[in-house]
């Protein structure tokens, strides 16, 4: 903080003793009260900070004897000596509100003030309000105007349901927002960046979504790109600008959160009667499309000390091609008809970490699989780390790959995803579905092809047009807990014959005696190398092979594996090398278009 200036705002509400004006000691008079003048004296008033800029601060008091005329607002520098304000009042009582708000502007920029209001009328004074304490902002480009705090704060209704989010934005604990917020990828700015990149909101204890207001039970948060060009022919996708580098904190959403880019799921959008506009599925049909995905959704979206609460939605979801995001720090609680967190095709690279999850999810009558709390769906790279997890009647963590669903070729397997130090917990539950499942789908047969919708992405020589196996392979699962099951139970793969390799090693099974829920997660050591794994702290010294050869030390730091220069290493030996991904092979027998397949 850059100053200190204490300043002590005193709203004092007046009464007169009479219906004559008379000479106060600031030289000022005051206008006749209404009547009848009140018998009692009055209580102290509720005061809290409505909302702060960098050089304003918004108080709301509201009274609670309904016996206050009018107020004089006051300012006390740290000498000690008074400057007055404002003088408003009194007002009838028949017309004053029992809610006030005043905003001091011209405030220094981080600055902490103080505000207090106090009462009083013929029969004396109040006790003092409590003392709210607030410090303004310092000044940023990106802070938001006033005018954008009281859009955010004003009630949401179906002509105004949403605001859309482009400045940093700070909340007070209390304060409940019932509009959606809304960070695209338009840029006003005309600077080729969309203008909520960048953008960090502290809720400061706020919350988004209360029950009986427009939005309650929605998406309260949605972070999505901006189709820039449509182009509506066979063989060319639409331009997409996307909003990356957010951060939402310190607070809590009763609803949902969806992040996503060219769709708002998996199967992609189509507009009705429009021949190709479903712009992911015909990517998907097209080399490229991973990367293409990836590129035109959001990336480095960060959840950071949120409790979500689920209220029939997905709580959280990462559409297609959502890279380097993360829920940190957080709960999860409420339900779900569907899963908790669902990372769909061609996510990669996010974290959940440090997090307690326990949604109750729904399993759908006719469906064969389960609703786990997490779902890996044709999603790698990602870490799963330091979680505690309850509620896992349903399953634990899933991975595994949709198969043609809306016509959706799914290019990216889930595979290399980093399932570590978590804890499961488990009561009474002694049901089969695991912790753990790799492979948990691994579809084929009669089932999948003629009554499912397996073969709705036919006819492409790319992922799971070619296969619909499921290929979760050069998975870490390691220095996991889990309450009471055995681990051969809890954690398992469907198919090992195609959903292998995998690492499982160093789980086991805990007591309340024997958990341990302080230990920081190790890292998994990819290439081959042993041991594969190391714990927190713990480091190695490596040659990396490069063109010259270069001596660096890999160290671990609660989940992390992090390369730094060094100059320690040995003789220099052959790298090490890892078995190289095993292409899926295609089952001719559904699919005899494939070059690979000989005609039946």
């Amino acid at each position: 903080m850059n100053t200190r200036k204490i300043v002590q705002i005193t709203l004092i509400f007046l009464s007169i003793l009479t219906s004559q004006s008379r000479a106060r000691d600031d030289g000022e008079v005051d206008p006749p009260i209404p009547d009848p003048a009140p018998e009692t004296r009055p209580n102290p008033p509720s005061v809290k900070v409505l909302w702060k800029t960098a050089n304003s601060v918004k108080l709301e008091w509201w009274d609670r004897s309904q016996v206050e005329y009018g107020y004089k607002l006051r300012q006390m520098e740290p000498d000690g000596n008074w400057t007055v304000i404002s003088n408003f009042g009194p007002l009838p009582l028949a017309n004053s509100s029992p809610r006030q708000s005043y905003e001091i502007m011209g405030l220094f920029s981080d600055t902490e003030y103080c505000f207090q209001v106090i009462a009083y009328n013929n029969q004396g004074f109040s006790g003092p309000s409590s003392i709210q304490e607030s410090c303004t902002y310092t000044t940023s480009e990106k802070s938001c105007p006033k005018t954008k705090i009281e859009d955010v704060l004003a009630l949401a209704s179906r002509s105004n349901p949403s605001v859309r989010i482009d400045c940093d934005l700070n909340l007070e604990q209390g304060q409940v927002i019932t509009k959606r917020l809304i960070f695209d990828g338009a840029d006003n700015n005309e600077d080729g960046v969309a203008d909520s990149s960048g953008v960090t909101v502290d809720l400061n204890g706020a919350t988004l979504g209360v029950k009986g207001t427009y939005n309650y039970g929605n998406e309260m948060i949605q972070i999505m790109s901006e189709e820039t060009e449509v182009i509506n022919t066979k063989d060319e996708i639409s331009s997409y600008r996307s909003p990356e580098n957010i951060t939402i904190k310190n607070g809590s959403v009763i609803g949902a959160v969806r992040v996503w880019g060219m769709s708002r799921n998996g199967q992609g959008d189509e507009e009705k009667g429009i021949a190709y506009s479903n712009q992911l599925k015909k990517s998907s049909r097209m080399s490229g499309h991973t990367a293409r995905t990836q590129i035109n959704a959001p990336q480095n979206i960060v959840f950071d000390n949120l409790t979500i609460t689920g209220l029939g939605r997905n709580p959280l979801y990462f559409g297609p091609g959502v890279t380097n995001s993360k829920l940190i720090n957080s709960e999860m609680n409420g339900k779900s008809n569907q899963v908790a967190i669902y990372l769909d095709a061609e996510t990669e690279g996010n974290t959940i970490k440090n997090n307690y999850i326990h949604v109750s999810t729904k399993n759908h009558k006719f469906e064969r699989w389960d609703r786990p709390l997490i779902a890996i769906d044709g999603s790698s790279n990602n870490k799963i780390i330091n979680n505690l997890f309850s509620n896992l009647s349903h399953g634990g963590i899933y991975l595994y790959r949709n198969c043609g669903e809306g016509g959706v070729t799914r290019h990216m397997t889930p595979s290399r995803n980093k399932i570590i130090n978590n804890i499961f917990y488990y009561n009474k539950y002694n049901g089969s579905n695991p912790s753990v499942y790799l492979s948990s789908r691994d579809r084929g047969g009669l089932w999948d092809d003629k009554i499912g919708f397996c073969d709705e992405d036919d006819g492409y020589p790319f992922g799971s047009s070619v296969s619909d196996k499921d290929y979760a392979r050069y998975n870490a699962v390691m220095q996991n807990q889990i309450y009471k099951r055995s681990i051969n139970d809890m954690i398992k793969t469907k198919n090992t014959a195609v959903n292998s390799p995998n690492y499982i090693d160093y789980n086991q099974t805990v007591t309340e005696e024997t958990v341990d829920k302080e230990t920081s997660a190790g890292c998994y050591v990819a290439g081959g190398r042993q041991p594969n794994f190391i714990l927190d702290g713990q480091s190695f010294d490596l040659w990396v092979h490069s063109d010259p050869p270069s001596c660096h030390k890999d160290s671990c730091n609660d989940g992390d594996l992090i390369r730094s220069p060094s100059s320690t290493c040995g003789p220099l030996n052959p790298p090490p090398t890892e078995q190289p991904p095993i292409e899926p092979p295609p089952i001719c027998k559904r699919k005899p278009y494939l070059p690979q397949c000989e005609p039946e």
